[in-house]
């Protein structure tokens, strides 16, 4: 299935599509693409349905080490966009901490920066160019990111992260 078929699915039977699993009434999160390519695709996701996602964001979250006593600071943006309600679930469902800060507001990159050397999470989501502003912002502030203790950090929602370039940075700014 294309984002194509989604989105010609969606466009014959408005709003869910004519491949909704379960009844409407059962839909329990709504989440899309933001459309700038064209029409938005929404995703109708039904209980069971965040219950896997949460699963599967909990697995991946322990295959990077990520463990019930650990704290993740999640720095992204609540959207429509399912990265940041995925990696909460998931850590919600690994029963560590959930620190959902979020991101996009002006000054709050500065804040988020006293947040986390405040707290000393062990963990931290968010786009990997927002953690390379992040880590200019909190020096410009006077902090050290690497003094924030991060053990493991995750991203989404761009390629950065799998940019040798990007990750070295991430990785020498952190």
């Amino acid at each position: 299935i294309t984002k194509k078929d989604l989105r010609e699915s969606q466009e014959r039977a408005p709003r869910f599509g004519d491949y909704l699993c379960v009844p409407d009434a059962e839909v329990y999160h709504i989440h899309g693409t933001s459309g700038t390519t064209g029409r938005p695709t929404v995703f109708a996701i039904g209980r069971t349905d965040w219950a896997a996602i949460s699963n599967a964001h909990a697995r991946i979250l322990w295959g990077m080490g990520v463990r019930p006593d650990d704290m993740v600071f999640i720095a992204a943006i609540f959207s429509l966009y399912m990265g940041s309600w995925g990696t909460l679930a998931g850590v919600e469902r690994l029963r560590a901490k959930a620190f959902p800060f979020g991101a996009g507001v002006t000054g709050m990159t500065a804040r988020a920066a006293m947040w986390l050397n405040l707290m000393k999470p062990t963990g931290f989501y968010a786009t990997p160019s927002f953690a390379l502003h992040l880590a200019e912002t909190a020096r410009a502030e006077g902090l050290d990111p690497q003094a924030f203790g991060l053990k493991q950090m995750f991203f989404s929602g761009e390629p950065g992260a799998s940019v040798p370039g990007v990750r070295d940075k991430i990785r020498a700014a952190f």
